[in-house]
């Protein structure tokens, strides 16, 4: 027990007082100001599946002018949608299953308007349906391109679920798109957080991406930062890092192609995509 008069005495008094006029109403708590997000998708703004593939082909503002599969690409409503997304509907991919013998197939919408600024927090959720696969079963070569962003300046960050069942995943960054593999034959290594097998994550649950992407401003800058969250795993942490040196981001793809076909019908699904250009304190 802290003598009457010790510095332990005395500190234990002062947080009784505080939590006592806390209780009482004289003491006012202030708390950090909300930080909401730059640019919000999360496909309330479309109404049918006829109506987001229009929008996509169309180039209607934030979507660049694509057509990649857009059949394969609809609206789901009134099915729920992430946690903490809040409404009914989301975007599908649909892979036919009666394509496995391409040798690169591509479902992907890209968003182009994005907010200004060389650093964002990035937050998406996706689903993918269980027993998903990044290649047909058997084959020799497993890559899916499951996110790019590109830098104003050139080159750009990217997720690749690469080897059977993304045993191998990849994370990059401007210049440095192959950077970190869970196999360590990345050119900077191994991933930060420990090997990782993305299959875990072709479930059939929501599960939540959160990236913190810094690009450099020069030739001779090295504050660049890739770092990557899946729900509350590190995957990786990367700072210190000179990246091709850019203004701001270009463009947000929600996947891309992969450098094979599947030969089973399978989804990936879209609920929200924000982006911040503050610091929303999520804590790393």
């Amino acid at each position: 027990m802290a003598r009457s008069g010790s510095p332990g005495h005395v500190f234990g008094l002062f947080w009784f007082a505080l939590l006592t006029a806390c209780a009482s109403g004289d003491v006012a708590v202030v708390l950090p100001p909300q930080v909401d997000p730059a640019l919000t998708l999360d496909f309330t703004q479309y109404s049918s599946t006829a109506a987001l593939q229009s929008a996509i082909t169309g180039g209607t503002p934030p979507w660049l002018v694509l057509d990649n599969e857009i059949n394969q690409i609809s609206l789901v409503t009134g099915l729920g949608s992430a946690p903490s997304v809040n409404n009914n509907r989301f975007m599908r991919y649909t892979w036919p299953g009666n394509n496995s013998g391409a040798q690169d197939y591509t479902i992907r919408a890209i968003i182009r308007d994005l907010p200004p600024g060389g650093e964002f927090w990035i937050e998406v959720w996706s689903r993918f349906s269980a027993g998903w696969r990044n290649g047909p079963s058997g084959g020799s070569l497993y890559d899916y391109k499951y996110m790019i962003i590109l830098n104003s300046g050139g080159s750009r960050f990217n997720v690749q679920m690469l080897g059977q069942g993304g045993s191998n995943t990849q994370w990059g960054y401007p210049g440095n798109e192959s950077a970190w593999t869970s196999s360590g034959n990345g050119s900077l290594g191994f991933l930060s957080g420990g090997p990782i097998d993305m299959s875990v994550y072709w479930d059939g649950n929501w599960h939540r991406f959160r990236y913190h992407l810094k690009l450099s401003a020069s030739s001779s800058d090295p504050t660049g930062i890739a770092t990557w969250y899946i729900d509350d795993r590190l995957v990786h942490r990367g700072t210190g890092l000179q990246t091709t040196p850019g203004s701001g981001f270009a463009e947000f793809n929600f996947g891309a192609n992969m450098n094979n076909a599947v030969d089973q019908v399978q989804t990936l699904d879209w609920a929200a995509l924000r982006i911040y250009t503050e610091n929303p304190r999520w804590g790393f």
